[in-house]
């Protein structure tokens, strides 16, 4: 789940992206705090039998005359069987603020274990999964930095004309209302994920766009 400042800072559907047919292509996002180019987002998935691992990427830098205030790394590799994931383990360094997860099965249940605690959860968790809204359809989502496992609301807005700077398309529009606040989602008339902004404390907007649509070389700062 997209952090910095922890906000920059159950049936199966059997089209889900994660499904076990053929391997998806991977995505990547430019990142923008309000106009400012601070990073990239990347989202890559391995299938093997009934079994997606997704490895997600992220890393930001804020600069304010040139001079860096402001860095975000973050990674995160999840296993998925279906609708449900099976294991996590996440690294993060939000400005010098380490963060961890890790995962392994319990009876019943699994165990996660972060810099807060440990926790058990039985039942079908999901996380912040972006690149396939059918994921984000449900009540609780597993924070993939802090290892919360938190209640949201998923709204489907429709579609809508979605524009920034020189970049206009349209898209159908999804909104989870989260314990940090709203997380606004854009999805092509294939469902791709394309774009993603949600407010910071200073009222300052994080942006995600696809490097399909800035044109930018798979993401690359």
């Amino acid at each position: 789940m997209l952090m910095i400042g922890l906000l920059i800072s159950l049936a199966v559907n059997t089209t889900l992206a994660i499904s076990t047919e053929g391997q998806r292509a991977p995505l990547a996002f430019d990142v923008y705090l309000d106009d400012e180019k601070i990073g990239t987002h990347k989202v890559n998935f391995e299938r093997t039998d009934d079994t997606t691992t997704i490895t997600t990427t992220a890393e930001f830098v804020y600069r304010i005359l040139y001079i860096p205030v402001y860095r975000y790394e973050h990674r995160t590799v999840e296993t998925w069987n279906q609708a449900c994931l099976t294991s996590i383990d996440s690294q993060t360094d939000d400005n010098g603020d380490e963060f961890f997860i890790q995962s392994e099965a319990a009876t019943p249940g699994m165990l996660i274990r972060t810099r807060e605690g440990e926790i058990t959860v039985d039942e079908c968790i999901r996380t912040y999964a972006y690149w396939d809204d059918q994921l984000l359809r449900t009540d609780k989502l597993l924070n993939t930095q802090n290892g919360r496992y938190q209640p949201i609301t998923y709204n489907d807005k429709g579609t809508e004309t979605y524009e920034f700077e020189d970049i206009r398309f349209e898209a159908r529009r999804v909104e989870l209302d989260t314990e940090e606040g709203i997380i606004s989602l854009w999805y092509d008339a294939e469902d791709n994920w394309v774009a993603l902004e949600s407010k910071v404390e200073s009222g300052a907007v994080v942006r995600y766009l696809s490097t399909t649509l800035t044109g930018s070389d798979q993401g690359d700062s």
